[in-house]
Protein backbone atom coordinates (compact mmCIF):
# COMPACT_ATOMS: atom_id res chain seq x y z
CA UNK A 1 0.00 0.00 0.00
CA UNK A 2 1.53 3.06 -1.31
CA UNK A 3 1.90 5.99 1.67
CA UNK A 4 -0.88 8.40 2.16
CA UNK A 5 -0.87 11.48 0.24
CA UNK A 6 -2.89 13.79 2.89
CA UNK A 7 -0.84 12.71 5.86
CA UNK A 8 -0.42 16.55 6.75
CA UNK A 9 -3.28 17.56 8.31
CA UNK A 10 -4.86 20.59 6.55
CA UNK A 11 -6.53 22.61 9.34
CA UNK A 12 -3.79 24.81 11.49
CA UNK A 13 -4.92 23.12 14.86
CA UNK A 14 -4.75 19.71 13.52
CA UNK A 15 -1.48 20.16 11.78
CA UNK A 16 0.26 21.55 14.90
CA UNK A 17 -1.01 18.57 17.28
CA UNK A 18 0.71 16.42 14.27
CA UNK A 19 3.83 18.38 13.79
CA UNK A 20 4.94 18.32 17.07
CA UNK A 21 4.24 14.54 17.60
CA UNK A 22 5.89 13.76 14.26
CA UNK A 23 9.18 16.54 15.43
CA UNK A 24 9.28 14.69 18.90
CA UNK A 25 8.87 11.04 17.09
CA UNK A 26 11.72 11.33 14.54
CA UNK A 27 13.79 13.13 17.10
CA UNK A 28 13.47 10.21 19.43
CA UNK A 29 14.17 7.76 16.85
CA UNK A 30 17.06 9.66 14.47
CA UNK A 31 19.72 7.40 14.91
CA UNK A 32 17.66 4.50 14.44
CA UNK A 33 16.54 5.52 11.48
CA UNK A 34 19.63 7.01 10.35
CA UNK A 35 18.86 10.37 9.85
CA UNK A 36 21.51 12.77 8.88
CA UNK A 37 22.10 15.62 12.22
CA UNK A 38 22.07 18.67 10.02
CA UNK A 39 19.08 17.71 8.21
CA UNK A 40 17.31 16.77 11.75
CA UNK A 41 18.55 20.32 12.98
CA UNK A 42 16.85 21.78 10.23
CA UNK A 43 13.46 20.27 11.32
CA UNK A 44 13.73 20.87 15.10
CA UNK A 45 14.64 24.67 14.03
CA UNK A 46 11.67 25.19 12.04
CA UNK A 47 9.64 23.50 14.75
CA UNK A 48 10.31 25.77 17.39
CA UNK A 49 10.02 28.89 15.07
CA UNK A 50 6.18 27.16 14.27
CA UNK A 51 5.89 26.80 17.75
CA UNK A 52 6.98 30.69 18.34
CA UNK A 53 4.26 31.90 15.98
CA UNK A 54 1.44 29.77 16.68
CA UNK A 55 1.83 30.43 20.28
CA UNK A 56 1.44 34.33 19.26
CA UNK A 57 -1.54 33.37 16.57
CA UNK A 58 -3.90 31.51 19.43
CA UNK A 59 -4.05 34.28 21.54
CA UNK A 60 -6.89 36.05 19.14
CA UNK A 61 -6.05 39.02 20.83
CA UNK A 62 -2.84 39.71 18.84
CA UNK A 63 -4.63 37.80 15.58
CA UNK A 64 -3.87 40.84 13.18
CA UNK A 65 -4.05 40.65 9.66
CA UNK A 66 -0.45 40.83 9.44
CA UNK A 67 -0.03 37.69 11.86
CA UNK A 68 -2.85 35.80 9.79
CA UNK A 69 -0.38 36.45 6.62
CA UNK A 70 2.27 35.06 8.21
CA UNK A 71 0.79 31.98 9.75
CA UNK A 72 -0.10 31.19 6.11
CA UNK A 73 3.67 31.50 4.80
CA UNK A 74 4.91 29.63 7.34
CA UNK A 75 2.87 26.91 7.81
CA UNK A 76 2.99 26.54 3.41
CA UNK A 77 6.99 27.04 4.18
CA UNK A 78 6.97 24.61 6.91
CA UNK A 79 4.63 21.96 5.60
CA UNK A 80 7.06 22.01 2.07
CA UNK A 81 10.18 21.17 3.87
CA UNK A 82 8.46 18.39 6.11
CA UNK A 83 6.86 16.88 2.21
CA UNK A 84 10.65 17.07 1.09
CA UNK A 85 11.65 15.37 4.36
CA UNK A 86 9.02 12.69 4.64
CA UNK A 87 10.16 11.40 0.83
CA UNK A 88 13.46 11.73 1.28
CA UNK A 89 13.95 9.64 5.00
CA UNK A 90 10.37 8.55 6.37
CA UNK A 91 8.11 7.57 3.31
CA UNK A 92 10.33 4.85 2.29
CA UNK A 93 12.49 4.12 5.37
CA UNK A 94 12.51 0.15 6.33
CA UNK A 95 13.42 0.84 9.74
CA UNK A 96 10.54 2.69 10.43
CA UNK A 97 7.74 0.16 12.30
CA UNK A 98 4.10 0.15 11.29
CA UNK A 99 2.96 1.95 14.48
CA UNK A 100 5.36 4.76 14.39
CA UNK A 101 4.30 4.88 10.83
CA UNK A 102 0.40 5.10 11.79
CA UNK A 103 1.45 7.59 14.72
CA UNK A 104 3.39 9.89 11.76
CA UNK A 105 0.01 9.19 9.18
CA UNK A 106 1.66 7.20 6.83
CA UNK A 107 0.15 4.18 5.49
CA UNK A 108 1.16 0.57 6.41
CA UNK A 109 4.47 -0.63 4.51
CA UNK A 110 3.48 -2.81 1.37
CA UNK A 111 4.93 -6.08 2.19
CA UNK A 112 4.78 -7.76 -1.33
CA UNK A 113 7.99 -9.01 -2.49
CA UNK A 114 9.05 -7.51 -6.00
CA UNK A 115 11.98 -6.79 -7.63
CA UNK A 116 13.57 -3.68 -7.45
CA UNK A 117 16.03 -3.08 -10.36
CA UNK A 118 19.52 -1.91 -9.65
CA UNK A 119 20.08 1.55 -11.07
CA UNK A 120 22.28 0.64 -14.27
CA UNK A 121 22.57 4.32 -16.67
CA UNK A 122 23.11 7.86 -15.58
CA UNK A 123 21.62 11.07 -14.98
CA UNK A 124 22.10 13.41 -17.56
CA UNK A 125 22.45 16.95 -16.15
CA UNK A 126 22.02 20.56 -16.82
CA UNK A 127 22.35 23.71 -14.34
CA UNK A 128 20.80 26.99 -14.78
CA UNK A 129 22.91 29.75 -13.35
CA UNK A 130 20.87 32.39 -14.68
CA UNK A 131 19.30 33.32 -11.04
CA UNK A 132 21.32 35.26 -8.83
CA UNK A 133 22.73 32.91 -5.80
CA UNK A 134 20.93 30.20 -7.31
CA UNK A 135 21.65 27.06 -9.26
CA UNK A 136 18.55 25.03 -10.80
CA UNK A 137 19.07 21.36 -11.63
CA UNK A 138 18.03 19.44 -13.92
CA UNK A 139 18.00 16.07 -15.09
CA UNK A 140 16.89 13.13 -16.94
CA UNK A 141 17.91 9.41 -17.82
CA UNK A 142 20.64 8.50 -20.06
CA UNK A 143 17.99 5.97 -21.42
CA UNK A 144 15.46 8.29 -22.22
CA UNK A 145 16.80 12.29 -22.09
CA UNK A 146 14.42 14.12 -23.57
CA UNK A 147 11.66 11.99 -20.60
CA UNK A 148 11.20 13.83 -17.09
CA UNK A 149 10.58 10.49 -15.48
CA UNK A 150 12.74 8.62 -13.11
CA UNK A 151 13.77 5.02 -14.34
CA UNK A 152 11.64 2.38 -13.05
CA UNK A 153 11.84 1.51 -9.22
CA UNK A 154 14.13 4.53 -8.89
CA UNK A 155 13.24 6.81 -5.98
CA UNK A 156 15.27 9.32 -6.71
CA UNK A 157 18.84 11.32 -8.27
CA UNK A 158 21.00 11.88 -5.21
CA UNK A 159 23.02 15.01 -5.75
CA UNK A 160 26.59 15.56 -4.62
CA UNK A 161 28.80 18.76 -4.94
CA UNK A 162 32.31 20.64 -4.41
CA UNK A 163 32.04 24.05 -3.98
CA UNK A 164 34.86 26.24 -5.19
CA UNK A 165 39.06 25.01 -5.68
CA UNK A 166 39.82 22.44 -8.19
CA UNK A 167 37.75 20.16 -9.94
CA UNK A 168 37.02 16.80 -7.26
CA UNK A 169 38.92 13.69 -8.21
CA UNK A 170 36.83 11.35 -6.26
CA UNK A 171 33.83 11.01 -4.18
CA UNK A 172 35.78 11.56 -0.68
CA UNK A 173 36.08 15.47 -2.57
CA UNK A 174 32.46 15.49 -2.58
CA UNK A 175 29.52 16.52 -0.17
CA UNK A 176 26.14 15.25 -0.38
CA UNK A 177 23.20 17.93 -0.71
CA UNK A 178 20.16 15.80 -1.36
CA UNK A 179 18.25 13.06 -2.95
CA UNK A 180 15.80 14.93 -5.35
CA UNK A 181 12.79 13.13 -6.25
CA UNK A 182 11.57 15.65 -9.14
CA UNK A 183 13.32 17.63 -11.53
CA UNK A 184 14.26 20.41 -11.65
CA UNK A 185 15.84 20.33 -8.17
CA UNK A 186 16.58 23.99 -6.77
CA UNK A 187 20.28 25.18 -4.55
CA UNK A 188 20.70 28.26 -3.04
CA UNK A 189 23.86 29.70 -2.37
CA UNK A 190 25.12 32.57 0.50
CA UNK A 191 26.60 35.31 -0.69
CA UNK A 192 29.97 34.75 0.08
CA UNK A 193 29.81 31.51 -2.95
CA UNK A 194 29.00 34.22 -5.42
CA UNK A 195 32.28 33.80 -8.04
CA UNK A 196 33.48 30.10 -6.82
CA UNK A 197 32.87 27.17 -9.48
CA UNK A 198 30.32 24.60 -8.01
CA UNK A 199 30.94 20.93 -8.99
CA UNK A 200 27.70 18.63 -9.71
CA UNK A 201 27.93 14.86 -9.49
CA UNK A 202 24.70 12.54 -9.91
CA UNK A 203 23.69 9.19 -9.69
CA UNK A 204 20.39 7.09 -9.43
CA UNK A 205 19.01 5.40 -5.88
CA UNK A 206 16.34 2.95 -5.74
CA UNK A 207 14.42 2.40 -2.79
CA UNK A 208 16.48 0.03 -1.32
CA UNK A 209 19.29 2.62 -1.27
CA UNK A 210 21.22 1.08 -4.06
CA UNK A 211 23.17 3.57 -6.44
CA UNK A 212 23.83 3.28 -10.24
CA UNK A 213 26.72 4.98 -11.87
CA UNK A 214 28.28 8.71 -11.65
CA UNK A 215 26.55 11.00 -14.28
CA UNK A 216 29.23 13.00 -16.12
CA UNK A 217 30.32 15.97 -13.98
CA UNK A 218 29.07 19.02 -14.43
CA UNK A 219 30.24 22.46 -13.41
CA UNK A 220 28.32 26.05 -13.15
CA UNK A 221 29.72 29.35 -11.30
CA UNK A 222 27.33 30.87 -8.75
CA UNK A 223 26.55 33.96 -9.88
CA UNK A 224 26.41 37.15 -7.45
Amino acid sequence: MAAKRNYIPRSISEFNDWQEQAVIKIQDKAEQWKIPETRMEEIVKKNVKWNNMYSRYSDRSQRSPALIREKDEEMQSYQQLLRSFFSEFIVNNSSISDADRALLGLAPRDRTISPTPIPSTQPVVQVDFSIRLQHRIAFTDSASPTSRAKPAGMHGCQIWIKLGGAAPESVKDLQFIATATRTPHTLSFNLEDAGQTVYYWLRWVNRRGQTGPWSRPVSAMVVG
